[in-house]
């Protein structure tokens, strides 16, 4: 069971390493690095109603604090949507 965690903690570093934010979320949907680094993606495509969905799904993953340094593209995000 650890070995699996691990193994699967190893397949989201690498996916979020090659910037396959989306894959690494199939895997994990709360890594809160994937979280954020996809909503980033989303919003400097100009996908603002994307990037917004996963605003939830950072709020809750973001145990740590270190999401909130996305806000400001979530922020983007919701003044380009209006």
């Amino acid at each position: 069971m650890v070995r699996q965690n691990i193994q699967s903690r190893e397949k989201v570093d690498a996916l979020i390493q090659q910037g396959r934010y989306a894959e690494a979320l199939k895997l994990n949907p709360s890594d809160t690095i994937a979280l954020m680094r996809f909503i980033e993606q989303l919003v400097d495509a100009a996908k603002y109603a994307d990037a917004l969905q996963h605003v939830d799904a950072l709020k809750n993953a973001n145990q740590s604090g270190v999401g909130f340094s996305t806000y400001p593209k979530i922020a983007l995000a919701y003044e380009r949507d209006q």
